[in-house]
């Protein structure tokens, strides 16, 4: 299964890619169950402390790659998965997460599982996120209208990748996919198995070998074969891909192993909605070609990108839940802002990032321009990202002279 999802791409418009290693710090720190209640915000039943001490003592003293997932009802009935020694922080994950889903089955417990700890680094619960939420919170939601012509149209922030207990969404999403003819997306994820669109992009990402193995260091070399293995992918298919590839699907795997994928993203969820009802599911973008672009980059671009990567960082699921929030309660010029953190202190990552959230924005708008010409109603879901910061989509439309209208949770404006 693994060795398939480099056949594809998910392209991300989320922070810096989560590297599949942690830190040797997260990985040495230990983790009481004091800690976990402080830091996922609940007061475990006594049942459950008894039961989590011994474990996590035990847990405390096993090596990395190790995981925990867990799923409470509320009422004091609970299930917990640990995997140990594992091959990888992913397939801890998984092999902890498919314990806690057997237990929760096999006792009738109403809750889904998730990651609460990878290594000892605290993974932040669903319901976490839309603690303060109300229907007057401001959402990643907007009605677009032009004036002259009194059309509307909807456009709303998306996050490619979620965990199941991140929903339901807010009742907008609803509301606006429900006002709908019909949906515009970033790409089609019910065209991921199209066999024709398939052999077209892996004829755009078929790489010289030769030329990815003369500009990839051997310290590079040496962080892939190692997470290859890890994988149990082999490790001669380095060269296999270019390194803007690499990274995306890598990143993908990082984001799956902290509970989160694109089976449980908006897109998908809303593009099947779409089909069952009959509703045309359209794209703002030539998928082909902004693959293109990226792997048309500059080979040291390209790999200056994956090396930086490549890099442990702390803080990166920290960095993935404050996005999250931020989507949550609106803030998509925050998001922006923490999303180009890293990069614009890099001229060379800056290029790249104004590439994958600015200069795609140009296209997009030309598509949401002509929907407010049509008689349909569209509504256009974008990833959030795409939104914010002085050349996202929200000040693009304003200065062409539209209303944009931010609306909140239950789907007024503000």
């Amino acid at each position: 299964m693994l060795k398939k999802c480099f056949k594809g791409l998910v392209l991300l418009t989320t922070a810096s890619l989560l590297s599949l290693v942690l830190t040797q710090a997260q990985a040495a720190k230990k983790i009481s169950l004091a800690d976990l209640e402080s830091e996922l915000e609940v007061t475990f039943p006594d049942a459950l402390k008894t039961e989590l001490t011994p474990v996590l003592k035990s847990y405390n003293k096993q090596k990395s790659p190790k995981a925990l997932a867990y799923a409470g009802n509320g009422s004091g009935h609970f299930a917990v998965g640990i995997s140990v020694k594992a091959r990888s922080h992913f397939a801890a994950a998984q092999a902890a997460t498919h314990a806690c889903e057997e237990y929760r089955t096999n006792n009738n417990i109403v809750s889904s599982c998730e990651i609460v700890l990878l290594d000892n680094a605290v993974i932040k619960l669903g319901r976490q996120y839309k603690i303060g939420l109300t229907e007057k919170t401001p959402s990643s939601v907007w009605r677009i209208s032009d004036l002259s012509s009194r059309k509307s149209i909807y456009l709303a922030g998306t996050i490619h990748l979620l965990k199941p207990t991140l929903l339901p969404l807010p009742a907008v999403y609803g509301q606006i996919f429900n006002k709908a003819d019909r949906i515009a997306l970033e790409n089609n994820p019910l065209l991921a198995s199209d066999p024709q669109r398939n052999a077209q992009i892996l004829a755009i990402t078929t790489p010289d070998k030769n030329e990815i193995k003369a500009a990839m260091s051997k310290g590079t070399r040496k962080k892939l074969k190692k997470i290859f293995r890890t994988l149990g992918i082999p490790k001669k298919t380095i060269f296999n891909a270019y390194p803007m590839m690499l990274q995306f699907n890598l990143g993908t795997v990082g984001y799956n192993s902290l509970g989160f994928n694109a089976a449980n993203g908006i897109e998908l969820s809303y593009a099947r909605q779409a089909s069952r009802l009959g509703k045309a599911v359209l794209e703002v973008e030539q998928f082909a070609e902004v693959v293109k672009s990226l792997v048309s980059l500059p080979m040291h671009v390209q790999m200056k990108y994956l090396d930086a990567s490549l890099q442990g960082n702390e803080e990166g699921h920290k960095n993935l839940e404050q996005m999250i929030t931020h989507c949550l309660r609106g803030e998509i010029h925050q998001m922006y802002s923490l999303a180009r953190k890293e990069s614009d202190g890099d001229s060379v990552l800056s290029e790249i990032a104004d590439y994958i959230y600015d200069e795609r924005n140009i296209g997009m708008l030309e598509h949401i321009e002509s929907y407010l010409t049509q008689p349909e109603t569209t509504t256009v879901m974008v990833g959030a990202l795409h939104l914010g910061g002085p050349k996202g989509l929200i000040n693009l439309l304003t200065e062409k002279g539209y209303l944009v209208q931010q609306l909140n949770h239950s789907g007024g404006p503000l």
